[in-house]
């Protein structure tokens, strides 16, 4: 058993899990996930507006995403869940997101709009996790998120250590 970390996005590494490339997925589960993959919901998961620390939104309390309408935004590429999300709840906002930074992961969004790129959505388990300092704002409407959890192929048996593996992750979620 050679164990490595791999990130990416959803739709990549459940490619790659059904190709046997990878032992288990953490990431959102979709509603819509294949019948051969087998799933353990973790936690559930907010989605939260992201900006520079310090950069001020003139609202009390939980924001609207209409509040950041003029602001570049800072997202995951076309085909992405949270690409979808952002657009998703910008249209039911009256507007369409003007992306004008695409990057590879959440670390990457948040990276960029710390620098003052832009203005982000982020899953808030993402924003809170360790990284430059930005601020998190609740929305008034926020977007629904697939729940976090564990995804393997229905028709693998785990190796002994990618077992202990996600009974140590999903352990460990049960204290959250």
């Amino acid at each position: 058993f050679r164990s490595s970390l791999t990130t990416g996005l959803i739709s990549q590494l459940l490619t790659r899990l059904a190709e046997r490339e990878l032992d288990l997925v953490i990431g959102p589960i979709h509603a819509d996930l294949s019948r051969r993959f087998v799933s353990k919901k973790l936690m559930e998961e907010t989605v939260v507006l992201i900006t520079a620390a310090g950069h001020v939104i003139h609202a009390t309390g939980r924001v609207t995403l209409a509040a950041v309408r003029d602001k570049p935004f800072v997202c995951l590429p076309k085909g992405s869940g949270l690409r979808a999300i952002l657009v998703s709840a910008a249209a039911r906002e009256g507007f369409k997101p003007k992306i004008q930074f695409e990057t590879h992961g959440p670390v990457g969004v948040r990276e960029l709009v710390a620098a003052g790129l832009g203005v982000g959505l982020l899953a808030l388990s993402a924003a809170r996790a360790a990284g430059p300092p930005i601020d998190v704002y609740e929305l008034k409407r926020p977007p629904p998120h697939p729940p976090l959890g564990l995804i393997g192929l229905r028709t693998r048996r785990l190796a002994p250590e990618a077992r202990a593996l996600w009974d140590h992750i999903e352990s460990q979620a049960a204290g959250i």
